[in-house]
């Protein structure tokens, strides 16, 4: 994908930084579902929460075996349906991969529960599982354990009038990491404050960053301008796309979806800029439109699901730590020793630097903060493209 990526790969040829093995230990109790307990299957539970009416059915016709778990809603107003098994022992920034074999017809999704060593639950949202009819099909998500957790189990969960079936269910550490710890900065939207304020702190310091425009607010009162989006390119940090408008993609048409995502690596380069990836407005994605995406040449896309990234994670869903007005610089100063110490790769997203008072401006002298921390540790920074390129495609 044009002489960036093939520079990117030609690095990888002949300096690989990434190394990554799968353990092959599953720590999924009962995977395969055939042993039962009474009417449930041995270790695995059927719960709901919220205003529908579940039917829990076992065993049924499995996907390699005798027996799988179904469920069914046939009433719904919210909440969801699963089944899932006995949470299990994890280790905080280690590399999981979840898999498991489902038929459905209706879309269900995948969710991590994380048991935290205060006793607490948390939860984050792994992707949408689109539906399959009759048919079995495989369904994957890494998790990056987050600080904290002492152990995990994953739903996959429907909530809507359906029915799901699930069968062969793993759960694998990938013992993936960097040749060293890795920081990008990321900041979204294109201000001008950020040009301004924001840029000169990382030019004296040797920092690249990715900026990634919105194409269609260009020399809007607060954005840059496309001599100010040249003059960055020149520079040397990295312009990704943002879409035309930054709409939510997930609730527009597939053609209207499209046009943003394709259109904005058009505007951009007329400006004789070529964009290799891509941030997503608002964070938001599916599967449909991480298809988008790949189709239209941008090499990986970063989503707004906090945490880290190793050589394994998807590149299409890149995760980042948001750095709002309300985070302090102990916070991120221990989001950049874990990455070095874990050899993970930790993106930032920003947004304004000037001190507005806004959710999403940050003062420059935070960033000058981090730059300096950077640079005396002595940490690795890699724009977005750059670090897609060191992963294990």
């Amino acid at each position: 994908m044009k002489k960036l990526l093939v520079f990117l790969l030609a690095v990888l040829v002949t300096n690989p930084i990434a190394t990554a093995s799968a353990a092959t230990t599953n720590l999924v109790p009962n995977p395969t579902l055939e042993t039962a307990d009474g009417t449930n299957p041995q270790f695995w539970s059927g719960d709901s929460w919220g205003s529908n009416t579940p039917k829990f059915t076992y065993p049924v016709a499995g996907h390699s075996s005798t027996r799988a778990a179904k469920v069914a809603i046939t009433a719904y107003t919210d909440g969801d349906a699963k089944w899932y098994f006995d949470e299990v022992a994890v280790n905080a920034g280690e590399e999981y991969l979840f898999s498991d074999w489902y038929k459905s017809n209706v879309d269900t999704a995948l969710v991590a529960q994380y048991h935290m060593t205060d006793d607490s639950y948390q939860y984050e949202y792994l992707a949408a599982v689109p539906k399959t009819g009759t048919t079995w099909k495989q369904t994957q998500a890494s998790i990056v354990v987050p600080t904290g957790v002492a152990a995990l189990t994953v739903f996959h969960l429907i909530d809507k009038v359906g029915q799901l079936t699930i069968d062969d269910v793993s759960l694998v550490s990938q013992k993936a990491e960097f040749a060293q710890g890795m920081v990008t900065f990321s900041f979204d939207d294109g201000f001008k404050s950020t040009y301004a304020n924001g840029l000169p702190i990382l030019d004296a310091a040797g920092i690249k960053s990715t900026q990634a425009i919105i194409t269609k607010y260009l020399s809007e009162p607060e954005y840059v301008t496309t001599s100010q989006i040249k003059d960055m390119a020149a520079r040397g940090h990295e312009i990704a796309s943002h879409t035309q408008t930054h709409p939510d993609l997930t609730i527009l048409t597939n053609a209207q979806a499209k046009k943003e995502i394709n259109q904005s690596k058009v505007n951009l380069q007329n400006l004789g800029i070529t964009a290799t990836s891509l941030v997503y407005p608002y964070g938001t994605y599916n599967d449909s439109i991480i298809t988008l995406v790949k189709n239209a040449g941008y090499i990986g896309a970063r989503s707004v699901d906090e945490g880290y990234n190793s050589p394994l994670t998807d590149r299409y869903k890149l995760r980042d730590q948001h750095i709002t007005s309300d985070v302090t610089w102990p916070t991120i100063k221990g989001w950049i020793d874990n990455a070095v110490a874990k050899k993970q790769w930790v993106i930032f997203e920003m947004h304004r630097q000037d001190v507005n008072g806004g959710e999403f401006s940050n003062d420059p002298a935070l960033l000058k903060t981090m730059v300096d921390y950077i640079k005396a540790q002595n940490v690795k920074t890699v724009t977005l493209s750059q670090g897609i390129g060191m992963m294990q495609q």
